[in-house]
């Protein structure tokens, strides 16, 4: 077979990633020790590389799962200082935001949100 014909291709998870990682990681830590007792100067020195960059991969993906979690997002609808101004005249009244003295959409949203307590 010739370039990609009958690859397979496969999408794993980050998490699956990080473990992938960390197994290639620790066998490259037991082949560096065992060329080490052998005296195979070269293939330690390969196995050395191989677990670095496999521990920065590791690190790397890690830092990267960290960096994708999103905080909760609260929108207008559902934040205590977001009320219906019914004080006004009838085609004033609207949901006013007291965060931002302005007039918002239920489905807006901003980072001073604080879910209503009912």
């Amino acid at each position: 077979m010739h370039g990609t014909e009958g690859m397979v291709r496969t999408m794993m998870s980050l998490e699956q990633a990080i473990k992938h990682a960390e197994r290639a990681y620790k066998e490259s830590r037991n082949g560096l020790q065992y060329a080490l007792k052998r005296g195979e100067t070269k293939f330690a020195e390969r196995c050395e590389k191989d677990a670095e960059e496999n521990r920065q991969l590791a690190a790397w993906l890690r830092e990267l799962q960290e960096r994708r979690k999103a905080p909760e997002i609260i929108r207008c609808k559902d934040c205590k200082h977001y009320e219906w101004m019914s004080n006004r005249i009838p085609e004033e009244q609207t949901w006013h935001c007291h965060c931002w003295d302005a007039d918002t959409g239920k489905d807006d949203f901003c980072s001073y949100a604080e879910r209503r307590s009912e």
